[in-house]
């Protein structure tokens, strides 16, 4: 397609020609931009003759220097947190919890209301004090979000007792789960037990 096509005059056209090819390439707008990791004798050609058909070429190093050094923060420990949980039982049946609090609060709580006899108070501690033969496994409770949003923890919450159908929750603890997440997590559910 000629410059003319595209609405330029014969008039600018031949200015811009009969320039220098330094003073073309500064008149005529850049047609792209290019960004390349820079190279020692590598990129700098290539930007080159990119320079030469009027498309810009910004060098990017390869590394950042934060990538050199560590963080300057300490890592937090992950039981400080809030969101959901999954503590499981011997017998193969799970416990879906979610917490405001810590995990390690609400951990402490549930092997407390066990210690206690308080099957009111916790899902687990009346699983546990209906069934003596056994064993919840506090120790290996595994974090499945963390989350300090409330409706964000009680969707999760949700979407995880619909994975675990084998679960020991009490119906009324949670919220429904929107129909329209049953045909994905079906899916899930398939994977999650082929693991």
């Amino acid at each position: 397609m000629s410059l003319q096509a595209n609405g330029y005059y014969l008039l600018e056209i031949n200015k811009v020609f009969s320039s220098k090819p330094k003073q073309l390439r500064e008149k005529l707008p850049h047609l792209g931009m290019v960004f390349l990791p820079y190279i020692g004798g590598v990129t700098d050609k290539i930007g080159r003759i990119l320079e030469k058909n009027n498309i810009k070429t910004i060098f990017i190093p390869t590394k950042k220097i934060s990538e050199f050094l560590r963080s300057p923060k300490d890592p937090l420990d992950p039981l400080t947190a809030s969101g959901v949980y999954k503590i499981l039982c011997s017998c193969g049946l799970v416990y879906i919890g979610t917490t405001k609090r810590s995990f390690l609060t609400r951990w402490k709580e549930h092997m407390r209301f066990c210690r206690l006899n308080q099957p009111e108070k916790s899902a687990i501690a009346e699983h546990a004090l209906n069934n003596l033969s056994h064993d919840v496994l506090f120790h290996d409770m595994k974090i499945l979000s963390r989350t300090s949003n409330f409706y964000v923890r009680l969707q999760r919450e949700a979407i995880e007792i619909y994975k675990h159908p084998n679960n020991i929750n009490r119906q009324f603890d949670n919220i429904c789960l929107n129909k329209t997440w049953h045909l994905v997590l079906k899916n899930v559910r398939v994977i999650d037990n082929n693991i």
